[in-house]
Formats: structure tokens, sequence, C-alpha cells
């Protein structure tokens, strides 16, 4: 009895007490660093990326996405991996080698 009197009051005092968390994020991204944005490479993946859905009248049933591993893919994602890590163009040169390597052994 009483969680059914107390429920109303405290959902009120939520709503006008939390209205303003909105600008209290804002003020946090502009006053605090966010770091810098990372450049994309998935204009250089899509064409390797297959999505289907499978649907079941209006239910979802499952979602499935397959990424073919090219030597386009490995070389982006050496790019990116190296770029987010902060390392040299050596250690670029090693890990795209890597990576084209084990595309000549594995499918």
């Amino acid at each position: 009895m009483k969680r059914t009197t107390y429920f109303p009051m405290v959902s009120i005092a939520a709503l006008l007490l939390l209205s303003g968390c909105g600008r209290i994020i804002d003020w946090g991204k502009t006053n605090f660093y966010q770091g810098e944005e990372m450049p994309s490479f998935s204009q250089e993946v899509k064409p390797f990326l297959r999505s289907v859905t499978i649907y079941d009248q209006l239910e979802t049933k499952a979602w499935f996405d397959l990424l073919w591993l090219s030597d386009e893919v490995r070389t982006a994602y050496a790019k990116l991996h190296v770029e987010r890590m902060g390392q040299s163009e050596e250690k670029y040169q090693a890990v795209l080698r890597r990576q084209l390597e084990e595309n000549s052994h594995y499918i």
C-alpha cells in the first residue's frame, strides 16, 4: 500500500529534479577533452560486407553479417590498428605483412 502511494511522488520528483540533465552533459563535453575522431575506413570495407535480416511475419528472427577478409580489408584493419595505437611506420609494415600472410594461409 505504501509503495503505491510513494511511487507517483517519487516519479514526479525525479522528473522535476532531473529535467536539466541534458545541459549538464553538454557542459561536460565542452569543458573536458573528448578526444579526436578517428578516420573511418568503412567506405573501403563496405563492398566486402553483406548483411541479411531474417523475418517471420513481423518479428525479426536473426541478423547475419558477413565480412570477406580480403587484402583490402586487412590493409584497412592494419592502418586503423596502427593509427589507434599510435605506432610507427615500421610497426605498420610488420602488422600489414602479418595480416597479408594470414590471408595466404587461411580462407
